[in-house]
């Protein structure tokens, strides 16, 4: 690796190893391509919302061409949630502000405004944010998130940025994410796989570590475990987080995966003799971590079979595609690495099927992503490896399709652990505000959000 840098650093070109994809293969076209954009434009969304109310705030830092640049923004999202999301009801309604927005302001607006609100089920803040006040405006929307869980209404930021888009002509795409993270965050369903993914649960866990401190220079004594819950046909079910010592993160780790079963599988586990569980991990499990989870819950549950993966960025690999003038390989190719890993490209080369064919590419040469698989992984028996892999690498090509943030559906990782990303950097954050037992609901040793939160994705 030294001699390769100090080549590297000198200008001198190495020879790349190449893999040619004798050993894999690429998922259909028709299974590959697919346009929210032109579903919801023709369809609607999945699960629809009847009412919906919208409260934006109106900051004094607002300039005279700001305000009319977000009278076009609201023009925009009212039409999209008429002709694209299909609510009927709605009212969008301004907050005015007398100072400008900080952590300090938005306490009293939370105070002032959504304390005595009554019925918080169709209701969310739309709020701006805007990066030309440093770090103070991070620190504001992570207030912004603490303060939406603890009065359990959803917000959602947009910046600068978005609201130049209002005022250029053109289709206005960050507007109809815009629209999309609002719909997403009051209850709707925009969209869903057509077809099941192959398990009946998917988790995606994560966890980061965190010292202690406000400089946070302390040991590392804490770890926050996090577990993103899928359902059949890719739908976000719900999200539970604790905290544990680091020499019992392995145990925490447990103890969300058997909630996660009896939250949303044991009630309908009477009718399954077998119940597949897939087990996303961005972090590598020890032999004798994946024993107590075995352990734990497949000993436990006689019904129930677990699937370990762990699912990484594989910055070292590159796909081409030689027969195409731009070398880029499409999204969906695959390889096998090893007897338990695949090499597969979740971005990259996309038919997308509205306005005849166009060809999206990445900006880029797109990063693949490794699968390892954990367990159950056995050196002589490679065909049951393969078969194993080969599903799981089905289903993160699904899920890579679910991202209800963008309009564009896709991202590099798996729905499950991109999510997770989200989550662990803002309670990393978050802590330094307030503890986690004041925004989370606590049940024994797991934490959830507070109703209507839990069972909406708050956090894209």
């Amino acid at each position: 690796m030294r001699d390769s840098m100090n080549l590297y650093l000198r200008g001198e070109c190495i020879e790349p190893s190449i893999v040619p994809l004798s050993f894999g293969g690429a998922f259909y076209v028709s299974r590959t391509s697919y346009s929210p954009y032109r579903g919801l434009r023709e369809y609607g969304p999945y699960e629809r919302i009847r009412y919906m109310r919208i409260w934006y705030l109106k900051p004094r830092e607002l300039t005279d061409s700001l305000k009319e640049a977000l009278d076009k923004m609201l023009e925009v999202i009212e039409e999209n949630l008429k002709v694209f999301l299909k609510v009927p009801n709605y009212e969008i309604e301004p907050i005015k502000m007398d100072e400008n927005l900080n952590v300090n302001s938005l306490r009293k607006v939370f105070k002032n405004y959504i304390t005595d609100v009554t019925d918080k089920e169709n209701l969310i803040l739309l709020v701006p944010i805007f990066r030309r006040y440093g770090y103070s405006s991070y620190e504001t929307y992570v207030m912004l998130k603490v303060l939406s869980l603890e009065y359990g209404v959803p917000s959602q930021v947009y910046t600068e940025r978005t609201l130049n888009v209002a005022t250029q002509k053109g289709r206005k795409f960050p507007l109809f994410n815009l629209s999309l993270n609002i719909f997403a965050k009051v209850g709707g369903i925009p969209w869903v796989l057509a077809e099941d993914l192959g398990y009946d649960l998917i988790v995606g866990f994560n966890w980061c570590f965190y010292r202690e401190g406000k400089e946070r220079v302390g040991p590392l004594n804490k770890v926050f475990a996090y577990a993103n819950i899928f359902k059949e046909r890719g739908v976000w079910a719900g999200l539970l987080t604790c905290i544990a010592e680091e020499q019992e993160y392995i145990d925490a780790l447990c103890t969300l995966l058997e909630t996660a079963i009896r939250r949303y599988t044991l009630t309908t586990m009477r009718f399954k003799d077998r119940y597949e569980i897939l087990i996303m991990s961005s972090k590598i499990l020890k032999q004798e971590e994946i024993q107590v989870l075995r352990r734990e819950i497949e000993e436990k549950y006689d019904n129930i079979s677990l699937t370990i993966a762990q699912i990484t960025d594989a910055t070292d690999i590159r796909m081409y595609d030689s027969t195409t003038e731009h070398y880029m390989a499409p999204r969906g190719s695959y390889f096998f690495l090893d007897y338990d890993t695949v090499i597969y490209l979740s971005t990259g080369i996309i038919s997308v099927p509205y306005d005849e064919i166009i060809k999206e590419l990445s900006i880029g040469t797109p990063v693949p992503i490794k699968i390892k698989l954990l367990y159950p992984c056995n050196r002589k028996r490679i065909d049951s490896n393969v078969r194993r892999l080969k599903k799981i690498v089905k289903c993160c090509h699904m899920l890579t399709a679910m991202n209800w943030r963008s309009l564009k559906g896709y991202i590099r990782l798996p729905t499950p652990l991109h999510y997770s990303k989200c989550i662990a950097k803002f309670v990393r954050n978050a802590v330094s505000f307030t503890p986690l037992s004041r925004i989370f609901i606590k049940m024994g040793e797991i934490y959830k959000p507070k109703e209507p939160l839990d069972k909406r994705p708050w956090f894209i």
